[in-house]
């Protein structure tokens, strides 16, 4: 006959590999999840574009505009990025040549 001790670890081994063989194989949400049923039908060329409620932004004295938004990785970095409207995407009809 086996021993209490024996038993338990038996035991201990049998729920660990349930709960792992649960874990493997227990479908994870993703954000590639069906749309649901009333979902928003896809914008169209005239709709507006909104701004991301979490991305602050404004106008420096001297024209300048700027946007900042957290990202919580990669940790302890900083990241800027710079756009500057120039060349001839940027120009008027008068200033082109």
């Amino acid at each position: 006959m086996l021993s209490h001790s024996l038993v338990s670890r038996s035991v201990q081994r049998t729920a660990a590999a349930l709960l792992l063989a649960l874990a493997l194989f227990t479908p994870v949400a993703s954000s590639h999840a069906e749309a649901p049923a009333a979902a928003k039908a896809a914008p169209t060329l005239t709709d507006s574009l909104t701004w991301d409620p979490s991305v602050r932004r404004g106008v420096l004295p001297n024209g300048v505009r700027w946007f900042v938004k957290k990202n919580a990785k990669p940790e302890a970095r900083v990241s800027l990025r710079l756009a500057v409207p120039i060349g001839a995407t940027a120009e008027a009809d008068d200033q082109q040549g």
